[in-house]
């Protein structure tokens, strides 16, 4: 039973408990992607993905019209998820903005992403395409490797946010505004909640960034460039994973 590391291909399943030789029947959208696009045959490996950080190796034992049916070889639980927990808070973006992060995040190995309304946030409607952007997470998941899809949470409002970032071991805010306190002189090495607030492509008002290091927010520069919300997501992101020992 070999399984070659770079053609693994990977296929979301229900998640539910499975044991080795359980048959599993592959419908829909990964059932098309096998069939259709991937052509696919009897005897082919594939891994199935129960969102449960765990990799179930198969092989392939029958098409039909609706369903490709595989049998269980083995089970493993994933490496590829983080020990520490980070959950990154964004203003709502537009939406080939966000699907964008939803891809980027999902490679970091990023927890949770949470939008929530502020004041200059461009972008005026909520996640109205949560099929879509589940089957981006998904598509992010697969080509990284990753035995769990990334959270991606309802639009919130400010003030929900203010409530939730205080949950967290540590938050910190990236403000535009802020020039002294800097992420190298911070040490985070024990902490494993972890949330970091970016703004959107309007910034922050003065009274919404008052009231975030209010909630207890740890306020951070990122350099005396001002960085689009995607780019600034991404690059404390990077920082934060690293610090984390994640990179």
């Amino acid at each position: 039973m070999i399984y070659n590391v770079t053609m693994e291909r990977y296929f979301f399943i229900n998640e539910k408990d499975y044991k080795v030789n359980d048959i599993i029947e592959i419908t829909g959208i990964e059932h098309n992607h096998i069939s259709k696009v991937l052509r696919m045959r009897v005897g082919d490996k594939i891994v199935c993905l129960p969102n449960n950080n765990l990799l179930i190796y198969c092989e392939i034992i029958s098409f039909s019209k609706i369903a490709t049916t595989c049998k269980i070889e083995k089970i493993e639980e994933s490496k590829n998820e983080c020990k520490s927990s980070l959950t990154v808070f964004v203003p709502l973006l537009k939406s080939d903005k966000f699907e964008f992060l939803i891809t980027k995040l999902s490679e970091l190995g990023i927890k949770k992403i949470v939008p929530f309304k502020s004041k200059f946030m461009t972008a005026q409607k909520g996640n109205d395409k949560t099929e879509r952007q589940l089957q981006i997470a998904k598509d992010a998941c697969k080509q990284c490797r990753r035995g769990k899809l990334i959270e991606i949470a309802k639009l919130i409002e400010f003030e929900q946010m203010l409530k939730e970032i205080q949950t967290f071991d540590l938050a910190f805010f990236a403000y535009e505004n802020e020039r002294t306190s800097k992420l190298q002189d911070i040490d985070i090495s024990n902490l494993n909640n972890i949330a970091m607030i970016v703004g959107s492509e309007g910034g922050f008002s003065q009274e919404e960034a008052e009231r975030i290091v209010e909630a207890n927010a740890k306020i951070i520069s990122l350099g005396n460039r001002i960085l689009r919300a995607e780019t600034a997501c991404l690059a404390l992101a990077s920082i934060l994973q690293y610090k984390l020992g994640e990179i």
